[in-house]
């Protein structure tokens, strides 16, 4: 009968557990790694979200954007060429440049070409845009176009004498429009972000001197305007989008309004002597007061916060640049004692073009990056990616910190 040799029954008897020690080990090992992957995915996250203004992200987002253009040494690439016209207005969008004036409306790509042109008659034009709409709009005109991406989208054109009190869209890209209408005081549409209209409202014992739907795209705010005891009276009116009767309003006294945007969930209201913050439910939040400065110029357009430019004269070198948070409370003032030629805000930053440089600040007024040698430049568009739009009278280019 034959016998297993010792050597045999080692091999059957010890190497299967061998194998199994591998396996186990392998798979242990594998698991630590996935947790020390994971573990570093989630810390460089939370740095990220952390230090996010200390960290310079936008500037790695810029050197992929615009990787392909020739830039000077100074950081200065692609220009737009235009016609000179003195009621030339300037905006960046889509990373191109959108130019409205009393003769026409043109739009360049993010490398120069012309993607749309129309000639037409404006006596006021007024743009403003969002990350994904643009708008065009004749204050006191008939005329209205807007932009999805770089193709023209919804073109309205009021008959009978009828024009535009003002227009503004929301971050979601709803377009909301006051104008003129027979047999009422002032009508109040709003668009949704397919530009299809999904709200009409007709005043007919106030009037409405702006409007706008706010973030959470199911509340349109209105600024309507009477008197109450023989004094000029303005009101914040709200209404849900799916009802012409108000569920709540706020009135704001005698105070002259002269800007409203959402921002955040919250509606923000600019007048001559305060900024003034009111939530979706028609109450008040906070209020930031001018005190004795005079208001001569401001941005809505921060991630968050507005900057005013505050002195005690509206034509001074002499002032303050400030930054409001949504809570009324001051940020950081920049004094300074310099003709302020242009001011723009986009996001995370401030660009202020003084008479021969151009500085970039965050909220804190930081100084991100400055430009000494500005050219002709008479007006900067901030982008929210930090770079910024150096407008001249018949030609722009882009500066690249």
């Amino acid at each position: 009968m034959p016998t297993k040799s010792p050597d045999s029954r080692s091999v059957a008897g010890t190497n299967p557990p061998k194998k199994k020690k591998k396996r186990r080990r392998r798979s242990v090992l594998f698991r630590i790694v996935s947790f020390l992957v994971m573990l570093v995915l989630v810390l460089a996250a939370i740095v990220v979200v952390v230090f996010r203004d200390q960290l310079n992200i936008d500037a790695l987002r810029r050197a992929v954007a615009y990787r392909q253009m020739e830039r000077t040494e100074s950081g200065q690439c692609t220009e737009f060429q235009y016609e000179k016209d003195t009621s030339n207005q300037f905006a960046s969008y889509q990373n191109g440049l959108l130019i409205a004036s009393t003769t026409g409306i043109t739009l360049f790509d993010q490398s120069g070409q012309v993607r749309f042109s129309e000639k037409t008659m404006m006596s006021s034009p007024i743009i403003c845009t969002s990350d994904t709409t643009a708008l065009v709009y004749d204050v006191g005109g008939s005329r209205l176009i807007t932009f999805s991406g770089m193709k023209a989208g919804l073109s309205l054109t009021l008959e009978n004498g009828l024009s535009f009190f003002s227009a503004s869209l929301n971050d979601s890209g709803y377009l909301t429009t006051v104008s003129k209408t027979a047999g009422y005081k002032a009508v109040v549409n709003v668009y949704n972000e397919k530009q299809e209209q999904i709200f009409r409202w007709n005043s007919s014992s106030h009037f409405v001197s702006d409007a706008t739907v706010l973030n959470d795209c199911k509340t349109m705010a209105a600024i309507t305007v009477g008197q109450s005891n023989a004094q000029y009276q303005s009101t914040v009116v709200l209404y849900r989008l799916d009802s012409e009767t108000p569920y709540a309003s706020l009135d704001l006294g005698n105070h002259l309004v002269l800007s409203v945007k959402p921002m955040g969930q919250l509606l923000c209201v600019l007048t001559e002597d305060s900024l003034i913050y009111v939530n979706n439910k028609g109450e008040l939040v906070s209020t930031y007061s001018y005190q004795n400065e005079s208001l001569s110029a401001f941005s809505l357009d921060g991630d968050g916060f507005s900057v005013l430019k505050l002195g005690k004269y509206q034509a001074s070198s002499l002032g303050q640049l400030a930054t409001i948070d949504t809570s009324g409370n001051a940020i950081a003032t920049l004094p300074f004692s310099e003709n302020v030629v242009s001011m723009s805000v986009s996001g995370r930053y401030i660009a202020v073009l003084f008479s021969n440089h151009l500085d970039i600040y965050d909220k804190h007024f930081n100084l991100y990056a400055r430009l000494d040698d500005t050219g002709s430049t008479r007006k900067v568009l901030m982008r929210p990616d930090g770079s910024v739009m150096c407008v001249d009278a018949d030609a722009a280019w882009l500066y690249l910190p």
